[in-house]
């Protein structure tokens, strides 16, 4: 196999004819762990490299052996997460909107939801909060678990009020994500303030088999 202007294969990975689109050069022997220049590749007059790396041979390696992920879209992953989630279909939680980093949930307050205090436990929106980062977190394709999470209440819950959470994504590294998630009444009244931390497992969401 031969990539004009990059490499070609020769026994890889043990050896590596490097070209430049129309001369590759010598063959370096990479058998016993470092690079060695090796005879000419006959029929070519040109020597392009002399000698490379350890570094870029290590660089190749994993291209050579990296995976390519089909990753599901943002809401079959939801979907997928909210079949087997029962806490949140007990709750009756409603998807309003998926995409990777953000989500919307809504839920509707019921009487088994109020505490002592004849108000809605603070639980049910800590509840909706967390299940809104985690769709939002996973998302991405890449499996995502909460390590921190805090909230405010700000204003009291009753019997009747119909809530929505939306949860946005502030920073996302390789392993660390970290989000905010507001909590409204449907007149646009905030009654928590959310925030979270998630760790990315490295395991990804595979596409669903089909039965």
């Amino acid at each position: 196999m031969e990539i004009h202007g990059g490499f070609r294969e020769s026994l890889w990975p043990e050896r590596i004819a490097f070209t430049m689109g129309w001369a590759p050069a010598r063959i370096y022997d990479f058998s016993d762990g470092r690079p060695r220049a090796g005879r000419k590749e006959p029929g070519r007059e040109i020597a392009i490299f002399t000698r490379i790396s350890q570094a870029v041979y290590t660089v190749l390696q994993r291209i050579n052996t990296c995976e390519i992920v089909q990753t599901p879209a943002p809401q079959d992953i939801v979907h997928r997460m909210m079949k087997q989630d029962a806490f949140s279909q007990w709750l009756g939680i409603e998807v309003l909107e998926a995409k990777a980093g953000f989500c919307r949930l809504a839920l509707n307050i019921h009487p088994r939801m109020v505490n002592g205090f004849g108000i809605a436990h603070g639980g049910i929106a800590f509840s909706l909060a967390d299940s809104a980062l985690a769709f939002a977190s996973n998302g991405h394709g890449r499996q995502a678990l909460s390590v921190r999470t805090s909230m405010s209440h700000l204003a009291p819950l009753r019997v009747g009020d119909r809530i929505v959470a939306t949860a946005r994504e502030l920073n996302l590294a390789r392993r660390i994500g970290h989000y905010e998630v507001d909590v409204r009444r449907e007149d646009g009244e905030l009654v928590t303030r959310f925030e979270g931390t998630v760790y990315r497992t490295s395991t990804h969401w595979l596409p669903e088999e089909e039965d």
